[in-house]
């Protein structure tokens, strides 16, 4: 689709999860050599996330953010009423925390960077599937350990 539409066909190699990245050797170049096996190839260098983390920065730090101190347990728990089918958006806990508050929690807990959104839904067009609308919450941007968020990369 990409090169039929005039457009790169770009590989990305997601290797920010340092633990999951170690735990599998060099999937990464047996991945590359599967698809050179298969007959693809793809335009200009093979992209590493690792390798992008300043544009990941620059991208957040042009964004409404806040910190975010919950745990994954804390919004499970938060998110457990019943909503529509399985959406179970962030409850915004940490976006309405006063700064006496946020600095309390600093002691104890580093923070995930999640977006203040000012929207509740996005609509986008997609060349293959047409437009596509989706709910939007606050998600996370940058993980409590500095890593840029799937949601980001």
């Amino acid at each position: 689709l990409a090169r039929s539409t005039g457009r790169r066909f770009v590989v990305r190699i997601e290797d920010l999860d340092r633990a999951r990245v170690a735990a599998a050797g060099k999937i990464a170049s047996t991945q590359l050599r599967d698809l050179e096996s298969l007959g693809l190839d793809w335009d200009g260098p093979v992209v590493r996330q690792s390798e992008r983390l300043d544009l990941y920065a620059d991208a957040v730090a042009g964004l409404e953010t806040y910190p975010c101190f919950c745990t994954r347990r804390e919004i499970a728990a938060a998110t457990t009423a019943p909503n529509e089918a399985d959406w179970h958006p962030y409850p915004g806990t940490c976006r309405r925390l006063t700064v006496q508050q946020r600095h309390e929690r600093l002691t104890t807990r580093a923070p995930a960077t999640r977006l203040a959104s000012q929207l509740n839904t996005f609509e986008a067009t997609d060349l293959a599937r047409g437009c596509a609308r989706g709910r939007v919450d606050d998600l996370v941007l940058v993980r409590n350990d500095g890593t840029p968020a799937y949601n980001l990369e």
